[in-house]
């Protein structure tokens, strides 16, 4: 069971996007509804974007089963003769007033998350529940994705980096990182000029290029498969003779940059 960043994000979602609490969450997901029937109407900010349907656990968590989207949303408060038409769809017998049509919906990994009141039955996620993420940016629209760190040690492949400073030590690929990322940050991975990572304390590399950045690592265990001792949980790595850059002590050398939590990802070489 995946956490809550990693499983949104490659939805496409984040934690702002509401979530509806539904008993018949998975129903819909799996297609068997059409209609959810309520006794409000659809709130406009919810029509026709994907929201993440949720099977209460208790008053403040619940579990994602999958995404929805809503379209039209019909008044059966006044048109009972609809309602009992539409019997199949709904599957109730008792008519709230209105019927919310599902225009599409899909699985995912359930996950569980704690959820913090919207409205009526909507909530947000409280996304820091599953712990720190590495994040995903870009120079005009800021964050566009994050990928849980315990996801990345945990479930993406370990592979030994071949050479350099880290030679042995254990991480996940940066391509494997970004391919855990919703579709158009693929996308922007896949035709970026370059790219800038960043640690905790705010040092960050020199731009990148693409190139190069494709064979870095995000180094987490040493060779015996134990966390490395200094410098986690992540820390950038790079093979011999990859992304050389100008170094404090004068060397000019591939980065390697403690406690790594972001990396911008960037359309146009800047100078």
């Amino acid at each position: 069971m995946s956490s809550f960043s990693t499983v949104l994000t490659r939805l496409g979602l984040d934690e702002h996007s509401p979530l509806l609490a539904s008993g018949i969450a998975q129903d819909l997901v799996d297609g068997k509804r059409t209609i959810a029937i309520h006794d409000y109407a659809l709130p406009d900010w919810c029509k026709d974007v994907d929201i993440a349907v949720v099977v209460k656990n208790d008053d403040d968590a619940g579990l994602i089963v999958g995404v929805v989207r809503f379209g039209e949303d019909i008044d059966y408060a006044s048109d009972d003769a609809s309602f009992t038409r539409d019997a199949a769809l709904h599957g109730t017998t008792e008519n709230l007033g209105r019927g919310w049509v599902v225009r599409a919906a899909r699985r995912c990994e359930h996950c569980n998350t704690k959820l913090k009141p919207k409205y009526r039955d909507f909530f947000e996620a409280v996304a820091d529940t599953e712990g720190p993420s590495f994040v995903i940016l870009h120079p005009i629209y800021g964050k566009i994705a994050s990928v849980a760190i315990d996801h990345i040690i945990k479930r993406l492949p370990s592979l030994p980096v071949p050479s350099g400073s880290k030679q042995g030590y254990l991480g996940a690929s940066v391509p494997a990182v970004l391919a855990a990322c919703p579709l158009n940050v693929v996308k922007a991975s896949a035709v970026c000029a370059e790219g800038v990572f960043k640690a905790a304390d705010g040092v960050a590399t020199a731009p990148i290029s693409r190139a190069d950045l494709m064979k870095g690592f995000l180094v987490h265990s040493d060779e015996d498969g134990k966390p490395i001792a200094k410098g986690g949980p992540l820390r950038l790595a790079f093979p011999d003779g990859v992304a050389v850059q100008s170094a404090i002590c004068g060397t000019a050398k591939p980065p390697d940059l403690k406690d790594c939590v972001s990396l911008e990802l960037r359309d146009e070489v800047q100078s």
